[in-house]
């Protein structure tokens, strides 16, 4: 994320330095790639993490500042946009409403447009230019601009069509069928799959939702009524899809990184307000939304003894929760429980259990503020301790039995007959053959026994299972073929049974000091 920060400054009142500011965002977890000269001036490139999706705009990083930095103080426009007022017009008239919108996937949680129908879409105003090449994006047109700066501003994206090019005036959110095709703004036809997320009119595909529109309602220069979208899109939808095209976006990156569903008409006010302040193009009656459904953020209890033992410095329930609320939480505090009530903004979809909330605490306390102390009870000399030491003698234990370590992942394919157990599965696994944690060795050893040919092997693999209350370290022994080299009163090598097992097992739990129950 490019942050200029003369554009900063129009959000913040503050007197820091390119450098100062980029060393504050750095201690509050946004980390400062680089400092770059843009057109004469200092901009700073920002790393926004994956489950950060707030930091990925002006309004996000202002709040952060704000937060962070007592002596910086929002101006007027930052004010004006955190109050989210909306914005009311008095045109009536009814074209696009809700009945014209239609959402088929709960990839979409809500989808709402907005019509300006006497519209002029030439070059943008100089000042626009100005700040979306600051921003890292080039100038195409004034409505293609304002949806990029809207973007960069709010951290909500948009799409502009042609309205006189949607047909049937309707608009629907579904999934792709099988071996349907569209042309996106870079010209190239692409194949869908099914699964993807697209916006479609009466008569096809028009958009790859949340990644980018199709060429058959592009706004150009002889545009003269646009329809404005903004939305809501699961991030995991957004994520299949982009990398299935192979098509990075603006839009795809904040939608991953999942985007303020109260956001939504927030946007299009916004683009609503430039646009008359540009052209005095105004739309036509409000936003047409349609609500799937809704998101409830988390709300939780924060135990400062708890958070006081984490961070290990003497927070006070009175900083706690200035630090909460400088970064849009609300907070109840309960002095006598020395306990806060705390419920998250609707931009904070990462917070989830208390100790998110005591890194939020720690984050604006500043963790440059926490004393350096070695960990009680650490002594790294003399070798491994803990669990390293364990398997240290494990390894040991069970090469000295003659038995080969084997080293399989930690994940695996389900099969028909975990039916019944604990498994963990991946909400979004990169393969069939990767889709769940292993809750036990013996598979992998089944499946190298097998790789193997299967005879004569004496094999051994530690590591951890999982399933869906615990995680356990494990110890697991397959044999083979062979049990032993040949015995002189018989014909032939003895089979590996039971009694080799047992006795391989008990050397093993005698050199690791673990008895066997």
């Amino acid at each position: 994320m490019k942050l200029p920060v003369s554009v900063l400054k129009d959000y913040v009142k503050t007197d820091l330095s390119a450098e100062a500011l980029g060393d504050l965002l750095t201690m509050t977890g946004f980390e400062l790639e680089e400092i770059l000269e843009i057109n004469g001036e200092p901009v700073l490139d920002v790393n926004i993490m994956a489950n950060r999706g707030d930091g990925a705009s002006i309004l996000g990083l202002a709040r952060e500042i704000l937060a962070k930095d007592p002596a910086a103080e929002p101006t007027e426009l930052l004010s004006r946009l955190m109050a989210d007022t909306p914005r009311r017009d008095r045109d009536n008239r009814d074209i696009w409403s809700q009945t014209n919108i239609k959402i088929e996937s709960q990839a979409c949680s809500q989808y709402a447009l907005r019509l300006f129908p006497e519209v002029t879409n030439g070059p943008s105003p100089e000042w626009l230019q100005q700040r979306l090449e600051l921003l890292g994006q080039r100038p195409v047109s004034l409505l293609v601009d304002l949806t990029n700066y809207v973007m960069f501003e709010l951290g909500q994206p948009l799409h502009a069509f042609d309205a006189a090019l949607v047909q049937g005036q309707r608009i629907v959110v579904r999934e792709a069928l099988d071996g349907e095709r569209m042309t996106t703004l870079d010209e190239i036809e692409r194949e869908l799959e099914p699964g993807m997320l697209l916006i479609c009119d009466g008569e096809g595909p028009v958009a790859v939702a949340g990644v980018m529109g199709g060429s058959t309602t592009e706004v150009s220069e002889t545009t003269t009524s646009c329809l404005l979208e903004s939305a809501h899109f699961d991030n995991q939808s957004v994520r299949r899809t982009r990398k299935r095209l192979g098509l990075q976006t603006e839009a795809s990156y904040r939608f991953e990184r999942s985007v303020d569903p109260e956001g939504v008409v927030r946007a299009l006010d916004r683009f609503a307000d430039l646009l008359e302040e540009i052209t005095g193009a105004k739309p036509v009656g409000g936003a047409a939304q349609v609500v799937n459904f809704t998101y409830q953020p988390a709300e939780l209890d924060l135990s400062l003894p708890r958070c006081r033992a984490l961070l290990g410095v003497p927070v006070t329930i009175s900083e706690a929760a200035d630090a909460l609320m400088g970064l849009g939480f609300s907070v109840t505090a309960r002095p006598e429980e020395d306990c806060l009530w705390v419920g998250a903004p609707s931009w904070r979809f990462d917070i989830a259990r208390e100790e998110d909330l005591i890194e939020e605490v720690g984050r604006i306390y500043g963790y440059e503020r926490i004393p350096e102390w070695p960990v009680a009870g650490s002594n790294g000399i003399g070798g491994a301790h803990g669990y390293e030491g364990w398997q240290d003698r494990v390894r040991e234990a069970a090469l000295r039995a003659g038995l080969d370590q084997c080293l399989s992942h930690t994940l695996r394919k389900a099969h028909e007959l975990d039916a019944a157990t604990d498994l963990v599965p991946l909400l979004n696994p990169h393969s069939p053959e990767h889709a769940v944690l292993r809750n036990s060795l013996l598979p992998g050893l089944a499946e190298a026994a097998l790789r193997n040919g299967g005879q004569d092997l004496r094999l051994f693999e530690m590591g951890r299972v999982f399933t869906d209350a615990t995680e356990r370290a494990q110890l697991a022994i397959l044999m083979t073929g062979q049990g032993r080299g040949p015995d002189w009163r018989k014909d032939g090598a003895p089979a590996a049974d039971f009694f080799d097992l047992k006795g391989v097992l008990e050397a093993v739990a005698r050199h690791a000091a673990r008895p066997l129950d």
